[in-house]
């Protein structure tokens, strides 16, 4: 069967309910054995005064790595972490110490676990931070930087952007049109078929409202007729 082949023993399923931990199901005594789960573990995770509440959370942390030394880690960068879903969210997704320290140091705070995971999901480093700024941009918090990383937003496209004449004031205002779509070709067609000077607002809008290269040549042959 399944659990005698990861090693589940009645043994090991003792140890766990004596750890605390009700294994009803199978799949539960073989997912803990699986990722290595044992008393010890849990004991040690415990005594660095983190509780683990349920065999679900033993497993999804131990299968990410989660440590008592991590737990520490992360509570002498600041974050209280109080859950297990907070403490497998960090680990998963590769925020560390160094990472924490090196994101501050780029001018963001950093106060709770949620912005940590997410500046580390999507990839913000500080050589992003750094690139993004090059371009002229000031990025002011840990979730613009999140939402720009998020929907590609780079230093290059920010001076195309830029030199095709569009003002782009806020984080908000980049992400949108990072979202729909635009790019400075875009921009560039769109002053040919005579549409110009436009906000960031506008061609969030007119790329939003599926006008396209179609449209835009469509537009310029019907100014080339007039």
């Amino acid at each position: 069967t399944s659990m005698s082949a990861v090693g589940v023993t009645p043994e090991f399923l003792r140890e766990m309910r004596d750890a605390g931990f009700e294994v009803k199901t199978a799949r539960e005594a073989t997912s803990l054995r699986a990722v290595g789960v044992t008393a010890e573990y849990v004991k040690q995770l415990r005594d660095a005064g983190f509780e683990v509440k349920t065999a679900r959370d033993a497993s999804g942390m131990r299968a990410v790595g989660v440590t008592p030394e991590f737990i520490q880690q992360m509570r002498a960068a600041g974050f209280e972490v109080k859950t297990a879903h907070e403490a497998t969210s960090l680990s998963a997704v590769g925020v560390t110490p160094d990472y924490v320290k090196a994101m501050r140091a780029a001018g963001f705070t950093i106060k709770t676990t949620s912005e940590a995971t997410s500046l580390r999901a999507v990839g913000v480093t500080p050589e992003y931070v750094q690139e993004i700024r090059s371009a002229g941009f000031e990025i002011k918090s840990a979730q613009d930087a999140t939402s720009l990383r998020a929907l590609g937003v780079t230093g290059a496209w920010l001076r195309e952007m830029r030199d095709a004449g569009v003002k782009i004031t806020s984080a908000r205002e980049a992400s949108s049109l990072r979202a729909v779509g635009v790019t400075a070709d875009f921009v560039k067609r769109l002053a040919k078929a005579g549409y110009t000077n436009l906000s960031a607002h506008e061609l969030t809008r007119l790329a939003g409202s599926g006008i396209d290269d179609d449209f835009i040549r469509d537009m310029e042959q019907y100014r080339k007729k007039d």
